[in-house]
């Protein structure tokens, strides 16, 4: 729905305002009166330029000032809004109370505050004080290395940059839960950092584990907040799992395997994230822009990956596989909120073997839990397809989620990609859509323009 609106001399230097003083940001943003500036002002326009029962004189904002009222104006706010909120996020100690924070100003520094979380020190918190470049140096071993050293301190980036994070000569076997930090616990929480250029890999031949990836954590049931993950290495930030087991394999740009918190947060440019297995076996393998796997709460997020060769999501597989720009799989319970796929990459999932079922979403590749207010923007290809001739393989792709089976509300489509669910002539079926590939959910107020 599009309603005109007369654009008055007022109302340009309102918006001139908008882009330019913080204050006159909150005043003239602040849709719902309450004197903050947030995503609660994001979803009041998007309700109502959504809502053809709205009356004609109420409060609207012409936000990329088209002379219409419409989504995009809601998209327009969101990226303002998002934009001050990160830029504006505190990047002090906050709760890590001076005196009891370890100070981190090199490489050797994360090192060793690793190895003591990794030896039992879990809640050790702790500050970095200067940008950290790793170098040479390719054999990180994560802080909280396993499930019984789960991270539960306070580690605050203060907006500081970790470059060239990478684990690529760790052997004899690469950690089963690989990145930053390995398992992050529920009390734990990372905070205002960028990680740029990263290698992470992650790989396991014990059929009884599952894998886990992802440049910030491993596995999260934490809260992280204001990270951003971007640059690039070999063509790209490398996110990687080789898997050979029967438990699962997740792999993502921030978090491979989520039951926590996300907020604030990004992943962009030339990024390949990406997952291959070698077994039939395993039970599902997950990928994502932010989260392979989300059991919890992802918010005001994005991924904005370049599309070249080496801005990627991925997964070649020989089992069931869930692609997402945000989380491969979102789970029962689960919230995608305010998040946004950008960017020309491609998110593909390829099925290797006969009997599977692949799917891929611009937001999520599989839903059970409840999207909203988020939005595709992406120009790339988001496909599921095989690999020679398959038989029996169902394929899923949707500019939303491949196959929905929760809730999707006040979410839209307004990008380019090309969406594709490409059956063999072997049997199986494809299913393709605007919004979503497959729908056994609920789907209401969401367009694809």
């Amino acid at each position: 729905m599009k309603r005109t609106v007369c654009i008055t001399l007022t109302f340009v230097i309102l918006m001139f305002n908008i882009l330019t003083s913080g204050v006159c940001a909150l005043l003239a943003s602040d849709v719902k009166s309450d004197n903050e500036l947030n995503n609660k002002d994001v979803v009041l326009l998007f309700r109502y330029v959504s809502d053809s029962n709205k009356a004609d004189d109420e409060t609207v904002y012409d936000y990329n000032n088209d002379g219409f009222v419409d989504n995009k104006d809601v998209v327009a706010l969101f990226r303002f809004v998002s934009l001050n909120e990160i830029k504006s996020t505190p990047v002090s100690r906050g709760d890590v109370k001076s005196g009891t924070a370890i100070e981190i100003d090199s490489y050797d520094d994360l090192e060793l505050f690793a190895t003591r979380v990794n030896s039992g020190e879990t809640d050790l918190n702790a500050v970095l004080t200067a940008d950290i470049a790793a170098g040479e140096n390719k054999e990180w071993i994560p802080i909280g290395c396993d499930a019984d050293h789960k991270y539960v301190g306070v580690f605050d980036g203060q907006g500081y940059t970790i470059e060239y994070l990478s684990n690529a000569d760790v052997n004899p076997n690469k950690p089963a839960c690989a990145g930053l930090f390995g398992y992050i616990g529920a009390a734990g929480v990372v905070r205002n950092i960028t990680i740029e250029s990263a290698d992470i890999r992650s790989a396991s031949s014990n059929t009884s584990n599952a894998i886990y990836a992802g440049t910030v954590a491993g596995c999260s049931e934490g809260t992280l907040i204001n990270i951003i993950v971007k640059g690039n290495i070999r063509g790209g930030n490398a996110v990687q799992t080789n898997a050979n087991n029967e438990s699962g394999d997740y792999t993502s740009g921030l978090v491979g395997y989520n039951k926590g918190t996300i907020t604030d947060s990004c992943v962009s440019g030339k990024c390949t994230i990406y997952s291959q297995s070698s077994s039939s076996s395993i039970k599902n393998t997950c990928v994502g822009g932010i989260a392979g796997y989300n059991g919890g709460n992802i918010g005001n997020c994005y991924g904005d990956l370049s599309g070249d060769l080496s801005g990627i999501i991925k997964a070649d597989v020989r089992n069931n596989a869930y692609v997402g720009g945000i989380a491969g799989y979102n789970d029962t319970g689960a919230t995608v909120e305010n998040c946004e796929n950008r960017g020309s990459a491609s998110l593909s999932a390829m099925a290797k073997i006969n009997n599977l079922s692949v799917y891929v979403g611009g937001i999520t590749g599989y839903n059970l839990g409840t999207i909203s207010n988020s939005v595709d923007r992406g120009s790339g290809t988001i496909q599921a397809t095989y690999s020679n001739i398959q038989r029996q393989c169902s394929y899923y792709a949707g500019a939303i989620a491949g196959n929905n089976g929760g809730v999707i509300t006040f979410c839209s489509s307004v990008g380019e990609s090309e969406v594709k669910a490409l059956g063999s002539s072997s049997g199986g079926l494809a299913y393709a859509g605007g919004m979503v590939g497959y729908n056994q959910g609920t789907i209401e107020k969401s367009y694809r323009s």
